[in-house]
């Protein structure tokens, strides 16, 4: 059986979103990681690249085709989620696994998704070395974490705290993939052809996400034929900072079936 590939989230995000989930995972599997462009420790884009999904989607299709991986087993969290799911779109995922997957929010929703965005971008940007110190101790992870995530952040070490923090600041991309994927109304672009995924998909979402509502991961649910939707109390947007045993439990045995 070839390796789990993770798909980090946009505009933030990267890889070592996943770090409190991989060691559990690679106790039973290999793991590739897809650094998503313009993100904090990827490769950089072009000026002026588009940063829709299906722009961020062809660029991993591309590292797909360098590692050989036809169709893998794909995880993906927040944005990844939605980038996972369009590579299952595509039939280029033999599997999902999505965490907390954005791209099923109404106009209303949206905006403020990108309200609470925009603030969190400005805080890491401005505070950079205070929030990097708060990250030190797990009340300041709390302090950190909780209000737009509704993580308490307890799995998370504190280097790769401090690096989830700096992946904000740091940025190449920012906020560019929210003001590319927006409809002729100004309003945050929904998935779409979802209907078209025919591969087994997992949702898992964190029951406190203050960032994307419970109510996302039903319509995930619903847009998907057969696609399943696991709960799971005491975590956030993302379930793997708080409780990444149970997270990893849950990606193993759905990808065993």
């Amino acid at each position: 059986m070839g390796p789990i590939v993770l798909v980090h989230g946009a505009g933030g995000a990267s890889w070592r979103d996943f770090a409190p989930l991989i060691p559990y995972l690679e106790r039973s599997r290999e793991v590739e990681i897809l650094r998503v462009p313009g993100h904090y420790e990827a490769e950089p884009l072009e000026e002026g690249a588009d940063l829709s999904i299906e722009a961020f989607t062809d660029r991993l299709v591309e590292q797909l085709d360098r590692l050989g991986l036809d169709a893998p087993d794909v995880v993906g969290d927040s944005t990844g989620g939605w980038l996972a799911l369009e590579l299952a779109r595509r039939g280029r995922a033999r599997a999902v696994v999505g965490i907390s997957p954005s791209g099923m929010w109404t106009p209303e929703e949206g905006r403020r998704v990108e309200r609470d965005l925009k603030r969190t971008f400005a805080l890491a940007r401005y505070t950079l070395p205070l929030l990097t110190s708060l990250t030190r101790t797990a009340a300041g992870r709390y302090l950190v974490f909780s209000p737009v995530l509704g993580t308490r952040g307890a799995a998370l070490a504190p280097e790769e705290a401090s690096h989830v923090v700096r992946a904000l600041a740091r940025s190449q991309v920012g906020l560019g993939p929210v003001s590319a994927n927006k409809d002729e109304n100004g309003d945050l672009k929904r998935a779409s052809r979802m209907d078209e995924v025919t591969c087994p998909v997992l949702i898992i979402w964190g029951e406190q996400d203050r960032l994307l509502p419970r109510v996302q991961g039903e319509r995930w649910k619903d847009a998907i034929a057969g696609a399943e939707l696991e709960e799971l109390e005491g975590t956030g947007h993302h379930p793997q900072y708080d409780k990444p045993e149970e997270v990893a439990e849950l990606v193993i045995d759905f990808f065993a079936r």
